[in-house]
């Protein structure tokens, strides 16, 4: 996935694997052209990759945060929501946001901005 996870105008990316053992992978974007792995850094390290992952803004921070996809066809999976704090950092809220309770087979997410008082 590709998007501009700092806030500093350039393109970041973020790479997963359907390899259930492999972290995601952070590359931030340097003004000189290049890319860095900052996944250590970004607290993504130890972070499972996942069949898929999308980012939002969950929390309306102005933040890109991400939303990792687990298991996809093969097993059931604990997914992972993972706050962006705005210093190239991730911080797990998994747990907080009420997803840890159950594991699924996730191939694909959605997300929406919407109001139920205005239907």
């Amino acid at each position: 996935m590709v998007d501009d996870f700092d806030g500093d105008g350039l393109f970041d990316v973020v790479v997963s694997s359907v390899d259930a053992c492999a972290p995601l992978r952070y590359y931030h974007h340097e003004r000189d052209g290049s890319f860095r792995d900052r996944s250590e850094a970004a607290g993504l390290a130890g972070q499972l990759g996942g069949i898929n992952v999308v980012q939002t803004d969950y929390d309306n921070d102005g933040r890109l945060d991400l939303f990792v996809m687990r298991g996809g066809w093969q097993f059931p999976m604990h997914n992972s929501l993972l706050h962006n704090n705005g210093d190239g950092t991730f911080t797990d809220v998994t747990a907080q946001a009420g997803l840890s309770r159950s594991v699924h087979r996730t191939h694909a997410a959605v997300w929406a901005d919407y109001d139920t008082t205005a239907f």
